[in-house]
């Protein structure tokens, strides 16, 4: 039987087990929904973003052609396809789709911040400008959305705003190993050498045998003239990875 609501159900259960990385289980309800309701627009939509979830950006850019070529307009596929062109480093076609999004729908931060991105990446860093400016003046506290911020604000060189939002993104996810590391990066771009290698400890200290944590506290410590420090940590490094270049490298 065709119902309709048979289509609703399979694919609120396939959207709850995309949340919670069931994938195979997503692929069977979006399979059973395909049977019964062939090359329905939700359905082409859901098995892009299941597509997208696994990292299959081609098989998701597809599935979104099809949905809009039907619906131009249906603002989740809109969405999914810039994130999913982002991904494809397709950046004209992924700040048209977030450009679309954010004048339908007022105060998308995450949205807003990945137009300014693209903006900043496609080189009209004015434009990328006005809007982190208008983004200053909200209240923000997702950290998600902090970070995108902070890393647009880097893209057009106001170091020092992204190291702001970093930070207060850092404050909210203090294990996230690979943001605090973008974090000393900005720090050092704007000279704050001292913050630098607090930031480069703390994610040293979180994961010891992480050869990035290591790269970025011995970078961070030659910046600031430590190479005796830096030696120090070194060692440990080639310790932890005895067959690894790496290391060699930095020495």
């Amino acid at each position: 039987t065709h119902k309709p609501e048979h289509l609703m159900l399979l694919l609120a259960r396939a959207s709850v087990r995309i949340l919670n990385d069931n994938h195979a289980g997503a692929t069977e309800d979006i399979n059973a929904a395909d049977k019964q309701f062939k090359d329905h627009p939700l359905v082409l939509h859901y098995r892009g973003v299941l597509s997208f979830k696994e990292k299959k950006y081609s098989e998701a850019k597809s599935s979104f052609e099809r949905v809009l070529s039907v619906n131009p307009d249906y603002l989740p596929t809109v969405l999914w396809a810039g994130l999913t062109d982002y991904a494809l480093n397709n950046l004209e076609q992924a700040s048209r789709f977030f450009a679309q999004y954010v004048s339908a729908v007022p105060n998308a931060t995450q949205v807003e911040a990945f137009l300014a991105i693209t903006r900043a990446r496609l080189g009209g860093k004015k434009g990328a400008a006005e809007l982190l400016a208008k983004l200053g003046a909200v209240d923000i506290n997702d950290p998600q959305s902090l970070v995108l911020i902070g890393q647009a604000h880097l893209l057009t060189g106001d170091q020092q705003a992204g190291a702001r939002y970093l930070a207060r993104a850092i404050e909210r996810k203090p294990d996230l190993i690979d943001l605090r590391m973008n974090l000393v990066s900005a720090l050092l771009q704007k000279g704050d050498k001292t913050e630098a290698i607090h930031h480069a400890e703390e994610a040293l200290k979180k994961s010891p045998n992480d050869p990035r944590a290591n790269r970025v506290m011995i970078a961070a410590l030659l910046e600031n003239g430590q190479a005796d420090k830096a030696l120090e940590i070194l060692k440990n490094f080639e310790k932890a990875m005895p067959d690894s270049p790496i290391p060699l490298i930095y020495r």
